[in-house]
């Protein structure tokens, strides 16, 4: 593990009130800045400073992502609503109450807000975000003077990343900002040295943690050759491992995630999904496939105290219940079942590797279609959009205009063992299943991930395709742009992209079968590169600005964290680190300190001696195995 360092500050959004007329009278001004929070599970906190005051009038309103809601049949504007409070020098908002409002029929709801100087600091808490839709702020001033008036309006980074691909949606795109850089803050990997991360998986973070799954000895295909499976929970900000829980292993290569929800963390392995006290890594219970087979690359997917699983050449998928574990339903399909389901608006949409099903939470079937694919089999996990979508892209990424089309999308990928000529990108009515369009890319087994009114999906597998990553406009399947066609290029069928802060993050495959080594961070509206690095490139999860992501050989697989450095940081100060000659925690990057001053001859940072070479191994040794020295 290397060591680690602060992550960079909350961003801002900057809203300028300009004096157009040009004559110095001040003008009115009006933004909107879109802050989508849907399926987070934290609560949203929304800091706002009034400055260069005062106004004459101002109001603030949280408002549904659409401007106006119109009506899809008539185009009549269904609802409209806007509060606001005059003031001079000092500013109030409905009388201590910001309101939230519901984007289905102009219902809201009230938000107590605090002050501190001239920042009004509001917090929306989950149990009014969950399952619902609300999105945006509205602000407008009037500039009683000539001159630019300016507010500041903060959010912060959520700080979990709780599911595959964020949530049950599996959008893979959650407001959060993202490293412009490839500086690397830490590196770990399991304190066993017979356990091994497991190559092409993601991860769960939450409660300050990072979440990984673990096997043991595999060969070439990811395949275990023992019986060691574990669950690793790693300190969100410096890797150092915090407890490490034993787990049934991952058979047939899996790659799956675990998932995380109200203090438990969730993993299916083999033949077991088990529930895992996120806070010491006690096991709470475990369910069994009854048909004794094993899950392969299928995830537990969560949602309204039910978590779904699935046995793979089993055909089945099975609903728990959160707390228990109790079986409440199962569901079976044709062919393998192999998907992380996705879950949205009381709709679960999973697939057999030969039909897609949509069923509502209680089991029901709601629809059923075959694989739309003419050769390739339903083998990734599915996607589902929100009725709206952006239909501008601005430089800032967060503000912009929405439309809706009345019914949400469903993005579903296959993987043909025999080519790639034949279209493996679909997108389905969520309603009642239609196709409305089709692409061809690689082979894959990638969920496609929605951001900015985009699509967002790679393939291509080592020794057999060309690997691409893709830009579609999720509404008409138009392609936006592609990486370059080649072997090992960028992207690869086992990592999906995920995208914040106007990138995409995509791995680089590995050469092997599966796995991957580096990341690449593009532009999520043009596809030019960024920035990469040799490290990482299994499917990234962010949170606090910091992207986490596997990479390396089926042998040496690494945990990464890419984030922007705050300021200069003293490794022998690390709050986690006391550092020489007290520390009781010694850090990679203090050894490496300690061996330069011991060749230099200079003295450790903070003190007035030297060390010596006996320092330096007592060191390593404290670092290995976590002794006090």
């Amino acid at each position: 593990m290397t060591a680690s360092t602060a992550v960079a500050e909350t961003p801002e959004m900057y809203l300028v009130i300009e004096d157009g007329a040009g004559d110095g009278s001040g003008d009115s001004y009006s933004e909107v800045v879109n802050v989508y929070m849907a399926n987070t599970a934290e609560d949203l906190y929304i800091d706002i400073e009034m400055e260069n005051g005062p106004y004459t009038n101002a109001y603030m309103s949280l408002r549904p992502e659409f401007d106006l809601d119109m009506n899809s049949s008539t185009g009549d504007q269904d609802w409209s609503y806007t509060f606001g409070a005059d003031y001079s020098g000092s500013f109030a908002f409905m009388h201590g109450y910001m309101r939230l409002i519901n984007e289905s029929n102009g219902e809201y709801i009230s938000i107590p807000y605090t002050t501190e100087g001239s920042t009004y600091k509001i917090i929306i808490p989950f149990s009014e975000l969950e399952n619902k839709k609300y999105f945006g702020f509205k602000v407008h001033c009037s500039a009683p003077t000539g001159g630019d008036e300016t507010q500041i309006i903060t959010y912060r980074d959520q700080t979990s990343w709780n599911q595959f691909l964020n949530s049950a949606q599996h959008t893979g795109s959650p407001l959060r900002s993202a490293p412009d850089t490839n500086n690397m803050l830490w590196s770990a990997k399991p304190l066993n040295a017979d356990q091994s991360l497991v190559s092409g998986s993601s991860v769960a973070i939450a409660e300050g943690k990072v979440f990984a799954n673990c096997v043991g000895e595999i060969d070439m295909y990811g395949n275990p050759l023992g019986e060691i499976g574990a669950l690793v929970a790693f300190d969100k900000d410096t890797g150092k491992e915090i407890w490490n829980a034993t787990i049934d292993v991952a058979e047939w290569g899996s790659w799956s995630a675990p998932a995380y929800n109200d203090g438990k963390v969730f993993t299916s392995t083999g033949q077991d999904t088990n529930c895992i006290d996120a806070a010491t890594g006690n096991i709470l219970w475990t369910f069994t496939n009854p048909t004794g087979e094993a899950s392969c690359n299928g995830g537990p997917a969560i949602a309204d105290g039910k978590v779904i699983c699935s046995d793979w050449q089993g055909n089945h998928y099975y609903c728990l219940d959160e707390n228990t574990g109790n079986e409440l339903w199962n569901h079976t399909v044709s062919g393998n079942a192999q998907s992380t389901p996705a879950i949205f608006d009381g709709k679960i949409v999973l697939t057999g590797w030969n039909e897609v099903y949509c069923l509502d939470m209680d089991g029901n079937l709601l629809w059923t279609v075959p694989n739309p694919s003419k050769s390739g089999n339903l083998c990734g996990s599915p996607s589902i959009s929100d009725s709206s979508h952006p239909t501008t892209q601005l430089t800032d990424y967060i503000k912009g205009d929405y439309d809706s089309y009345g019914y949400s999308m469903v993005y579903l990928t296959t993987y043909d063992f025999y080519g790639d000529s034949n279209p493996a990108l679909f997108a389905l009515n969520l309603t009642d299943g239609s196709q409305i369009w089709n692409a061809t890319i690689q082979r894959t087994d990638n969920t496609p991930t929605i951001a900015y009114g985009n699509l967002y999906v790679s393939g291509g597998c080592s020794g057999f395709s060309e690997s691409q990553t893709f830009c579609f406009n999720a509404t008409s399947g138009e392609l936006i742009w592609s990486t370059a066609k080649e072997m090992n290029g960028i992207g690869d069928w086992t990592c999906s992209p995920t995208v914040a802060d106007g990138k995409v993050f995509i791995g680089k495959p590995s050469g092997a079968y599966v796995g991957q080594n580096g990341l690449v961070a593009l532009n999520a509206f043009t596809g030019e590169i960024i920035w990469e690095s040799p490290n990482g490139g299994g499917t990234s999860a962010i949170a606090d600005g910091v992207v986490y992501s596997i990479g390396g050989s089926a042998t040496d697989v690494t945990l990464y964290a890419f984030g922007e450095e705050t300021g200069d940081w003293n490794p022998w100060n690390d709050p986690d680190s006391e550092g020489l000659p007290d520390g009781t925690y010694i850090t990679l990057t203090e050894v490496i300190d300690a061996y330069n001053c011991f060749r230099n001859g200079t003295p450790a940072p903070g003190t007035e001696a030297s060390i010596d070479l006996t320092k330096v191994i007592d060191m390593y040794n404290a670092f290995r195995y976590e002794s006090p020295m």
